[in-house]
């Protein structure tokens, strides 16, 4: 019950909070390891998908976003290993849903 005490509501979301969904972590890791043979390696990204799944018990996509990422193929794509046209193609699937995490 909570008290009134400062920070007693924290102290109660905290102690009951119960424990990671592990089968929707590992349903994430498998659409990840699916996502990797087709797109390449989505690096921390996919880390955060598991972990959302696993936290938020929910095995498919959000229908409504709970967080977003901004991509973009501007100066960033210099940046990085991949070349412009795999970038663009990357940042599309992204658009329609294609991706590890959307």
């Amino acid at each position: 019950m909570i008290s009134g005490l400062p920070f007693d509501d924290f102290r109660h979301l905290v102690t009951n909070v119960g424990g990671a969904d592990e089968a929707a972590r590992t349903e994430a890791a498998a659409v990840n390891r699916h996502a990797v043979e087709r797109d390449g390696p989505a690096g921390e990204a996919a880390l955060i998908s598991e972990w959302l799944a696993a936290w938020s018990g929910r095995r498919s996509g959000p229908l409504k976003p709970q967080i977003a990422i901004f991509a973009g193929t501007h100066d960033l794509a210099q940046h990085l290993p991949a070349d412009t046209e795999t970038v663009q193609a990357f940042v599309e699937r992204c658009g329609t849903g294609g991706a590890a995490i959307n």
